[in-house]
């Protein structure tokens, strides 16, 4: 899979599920490949 093109297809990326289960290691990992590809990131 295309990692640029997967993270082009949208401009929000939500990550959602019960506690303690990885959201904000998973966020980090996407913003931070983001991020790699030359795309401007923001996680919040």
């Amino acid at each position: 899979m295309d990692t640029r093109h997967f993270l082009n297809a949208s401009r929000v990326l939500i990550v959602a599920g019960k506690g303690g289960v990885g959201k904000s290691v998973v966020a980090a990992a996407l913003a931070n490949a983001a991020a790699s590809v030359g795309l401007h990131t923001l996680l919040v």
